[in-house]
Parts: structure tokens; sequence; C-alpha cells
């Protein structure tokens, strides 16, 4: 039993039948930004974290018409600083509910998280990408943003307008 023990234990630290790295997020890169004309920083007070420009607490993104069986789509490109990546992150309590319609969406409600790797300010000092939000029903939901060693949540009001985020369990995609 010892000698069992033993073998489990040098397989698990050479990382033999152990997962040692995580699947890679989907990323916004700079070569595949979009190209605005004469696009304007926004103020710096619009930034969240001072580096991502998003959804606006009380700004209702318009879900649309979709396919039966399909999710609505809310169209809302995004836009980063130069500098570190940030990520943008679909809470676990909202995953059947939204998800990301950007870095080229992997399942029916597109991406739980994405990396969003700006150019480099020499560059240009903002980059913005294509994209959206995909849900099955109106919803207020949250997103976790994290930059340069923070993290925030910030409440995204997808086809409704919320007052404040419905308590964990509220949320149901049949109602």
């Amino acid at each position: 039993m010892r000698l069992v023990l033993a073998v489990a234990v040098a397989l698990l630290a050479l990382g033999i039948g152990a997962t040692t790295t995580p699947r890679p997020l989907p990323s916004l890169r700079c070569d595949n930004a979009i190209e605005i004309p004469d696009e304007q920083p926004p103020p710096a007070d619009a930034l969240v974290l001072g580096r991502a420009e998003l959804p606006r607490a009380d700004e209702v993104l318009d879900l649309g018409a979709s396919l039966p069986g399909e999710p609505l789509f809310a169209k809302r490109g995004v836009a980063v600083t130069a500098g570190a990546p940030v990520v943008l992150e679909v809470p676990r309590r909202y995953r059947r509910l939204y998800g990301l319609a950007l870095g080229g969406g992997t399942g029916t409600l597109g991406n739980k998280a994405v990396r969003i790797l700006p150019c480099p300010g020499s560059v240009r000092p903002w980059t913005s990408w294509a994209g959206g939000f995909v849900a099955w029903k109106p919803v207020c939901a949250e997103l976790f943003v994290r930059a340069d060693g923070r993290t925030v949540r910030i409440p995204v009001s997808l086809g409704r307008k919320c007052g404040r985020i419905a308590p964990y369990g509220s949320h149901r995609r049949d109602g």
C-alpha cells in the first residue's frame, strides 16, 4: 500500500496524469482589432479600472431577435488602453444565462472569458474590437474585469433596465 501511494505521489509531482496548464483563454489581439477612423479615447471616468471601455451601469444593451433555439445578441464592442492584458470573465453563476461574443465564441453562449491583448502604446494608445454579448433572455447580470492585478465586478443590463442585480437563484433560462 505504501509503495502504491509513493508511486502516485511521484507521478503527481512529475505532472503525469494531471493537467498542469489550463486551457488557454480566447484572445483579442492587436492584429484582429478594428480600425475606427478618427476614434477618440473616452474620458478617464468612463473606463473600468482605468483601462477598459465597457457598458455603464445604467446602459441597457438591446438584445436583437434570433432564430428559435438560438440566444439573443447584443452588439457592444470593447476597447482597451495600451498596456498589460485585460481579462473579461462571466461569473460562474451567470454562465448558463449569457456569454461573451468576443474572441471567436466557443459554444452556444460564446465565451466564458476572454483575454484582451491591446496594441502597444507606440502603435496606438487605444485598441477596439467588434463583438458583444449573447443571452437566452433579458437579464441583469455581472461581469468580472481584471486588469493590472485588480478585479472588479460590474453590472451588465442585457435587454432590460436593472435597478440592481438579482440574487443568486432568481435567474432561470425558462422564466
